[in-house]
């Protein structure tokens, strides 16, 4: 039997799409409707998605504490380094983690603007997750140490 999805751990770091590069873990905590997405969408998969409650509840940006100011400094920053999602009309911005720990490191926000929100994954997702387990291979890419550290330091993990 060919094995056609991957079984990912919590520590790797995905290989493709708008977050490549960044560790799961960290995708979990800050763009948690794209980790849903890959789940829900791609050959991805992971052992028990409980998991990744360990390593808290995912972090947003609290928008009462971001001013006209930030949200034009963000914004810059978004279309500096982020990648214009369509194809046509106005163009939108997905806040990457490399977008927010830039916008951190230039202190154009702090770990102070961001909240923590509560998370249960969908019955749906679980289910996506679990099937795909049964027709899975173990697969292990890189750790992106460098921004594991660089995160944990931000927001005292």
């Amino acid at each position: 039997m060919a094995y056609k999805n991957r079984l990912i751990d919590t520590n790797d770091s995905v290989d493709f799409g708008i977050q490549k590069g960044e560790p799961y873990k960290w995708i979990f905590l800050l763009d948690t409707s794209y980790f849903v997405w890959l789940i829900e969408n791609t050959d991805i998969c992971f052992t028990n998605l409980n998991l990744f409650h360990l390593f808290g509840n995912p972090i947003i940006i609290d928008e009462k504490k971001i001013n006209k100011e930030t949200t034009h400094y963000l914004l810059n920053l978004c279309k500096d380094i982020g990648v214009n999602e369509r194809k046509s009309g106005s163009p939108s911005y997905r806040i990457t983690i490399e977008i927010l720990a830039n916008a951190i490191d230039k202190k154009i926000i702090t770990p102070d603007h961001f909240i923590h929100k509560k998370f249960k994954f969908d019955t749906k997702t679980i289910q996506i997750n679990n099937t795909k387990l049964e027709n899975s291979y173990p697969y292990f890419n890189f750790v992106n140490i460098n921004r594991d550290n660089h995160l944990k330091k931000i927001f005292k993990i």
